[in-house]
């Protein structure tokens, strides 16, 4: 909605700001909370005065002490352990919760974490003394990356992160400027951020170019590793010409990414590129329909009207991993009417047709390189799709029964309905009282 658009676009700093607050008013909420329940849990008859209540709220009247009558707040005498209870319900009499005995477990928590420790709260026996020291230690190591993240937020403010942000900012205009709708301007966030998390936001060309030969390519390398090991092809170069290959390849690669549900591409426009499935799934459809059309087994009418969670059958589904749109590059016949989609959040690399063609004119013997890699691991991933192709066989069967015999009921209802509106024809001449050949009685 509007409200999760507004918070997306706040900068960076905002947003680090209210994380770390959030982080810390949590924190400190668990702590006191603790704190506050941990006397009553632990409390004996002889552990004497050791948490803090409001006056107006202790049993007390005033008249033990002078001092106690002069402070704000008072101790209370433990109560005993053997009592039930539960420091989240009700804490008086009145039936209503302690809110005096929360604020100051809160107030402790925050001394303590940020080791100003007052005083004025104490631990009174070794087991509160137990949790204040575990306290001490945790609360101000998280104290601790608190100042520490404000202290890179303030002075970064032109890393990754904030350059992302800022980058965002930008996408978000321009897409409330187009007028995109809701749904479509989510997809779009998603598919630029994934792409800017592969692709860095510096100029990355500019840096490599000041680089030697072999530390530019083994820079490639090495921030790409892990998407190098997601890619079947790039795990069987190896040697030499195959890393050269490889970071020339990852260079003019794109990031994709897609929702669930999303064509990448079907039989109408075609395969703009290589794609590789790096992470999600991907699923290969065929639409029946259309095949039998443009066989002649079913008309026009049936094939436009078919539902197509009917009509489409599932041909087979490609994990990280997998390769698709490669059939032209490699000289393989396409899939007739197949249709490409997301079935899960899915990142993909692809190496368009563009820049296949570019290689292809300028570099020849990488593409000679290329397409073996491709075929062979197209040949395999075929095999692996074997049991996956026999059971869509199966049901592509099935599915062209179907809709066969709903061509063959539409065609004998069409014949049905052409007789039912023949107009019969006039009386035969002579067959008739009047005809033409009957005469009158004399009268």
């Amino acid at each position: 909605d509007d409200d999760g658009e507004v918070i997306q676009d706040l900068d960076i700093s905002v947003k680090k700001a209210f994380k770390i607050s959030g982080i810390l008013a949590f924190v400190a909420h668990m702590i006191g909370c603790l704190w506050k329940a941990w006397k009553p849990l632990v409390a004996t008859d002889d552990d004497g005065m050791e948490w803090w209540y409001e006056r107006s709220g202790s049993p007390w009247d005033g008249s033990e002490s002078e001092g106690v009558r002069n402070t704000a707040f008072t101790y209370m005498s433990a109560v005993n352990a053997t009592r039930p209870f539960q420091f989240w319900a009700e804490d008086d009499k009145t039936g209503k919760y302690n809110w005096e005995q929360y604020f100051a477990g809160l107030y402790w928590a925050f001394t303590t974490m940020t080791t100003v420790g007052y005083g004025d709260i104490l631990p009174r026996n070794d087991v509160e003394r137990l949790y204040a020291i575990v306290i001490m230690l945790t609360g101000a190591t998280v104290f601790g990356y608190i100042v520490g993240s404000v202290s890179t937020l303030a002075n970064d403010p032109n890393g990754t992160t904030a350059k992302t942000n800022r980058y965002m900012k930008k996408v978000s205009s321009y897409l409330s400027e187009q007028e995109i709708d809701r749904d479509m301007r989510d997809e779009i966030r998603r598919a630029v951020r994934y792409a800017m998390k592969r692709k860095t936001l510096f100029n990355e060309v500019e840096i490599l170019n000041m680089l030697p030969q072999t530390m530019r390519q083994e820079t490639i390398l090495q921030s790409n590793r892990e998407l190098i090991n997601q890619i079947f092809i790039f795990r069987r170069m190896s040697g030499t010409h195959g890393q050269n290959l490889i970071s020339y390849l990852l260079q003019r690669m794109r990031p994709y990414y897609f929702a669930p549900d999303q064509t990448v591409f079907d039989w109408r426009n075609g395969a703009d590129g290589v794609y590789f499935v790096v992470s999600g799934e991907m699923t290969i459809e065929q639409n029946v329909a259309e095949l039998l059309l443009e066989n002649g087994e079913v008309n026009k009418v049936v094939a436009e009207n078919s539902d197509p969670d009917e009509t489409n059958v599932l041909v087979a589904t490609l994990k990280p991993g997998r390769l698709f749109g490669h059939e032209n590059l490699v000289g393989d016949d396409e899939m007739p009417y197949s249709i490409y989609r997301a079935s899960t959040y899915c990142s993909t690399h692809v190496l368009l047709a563009s820049v296949v063609a570019e290689i292809a004119e300028t570099q020849p013997s990488i593409i000679a390189y290329l397409q073996t890699a491709i075929r062979r691991a197209a040949t395999e991933q075929d095999s692996a799709m074997e049991p996956q192709i026999a059971k869509y066989k199966l049901e592509l069967d099935i599915v062209k029964g179907r809709l066969r015999g709903e061509a063959s009921a539409a065609r004998a209802l069409f014949q049905f309905r052409k007789k039912k509106t023949v107009t019969p024809g006039a009386p035969h001449a002579g067959n008739g009282m009047m005809g033409q050949g009957a005469k009158i009685a004399p009268s």
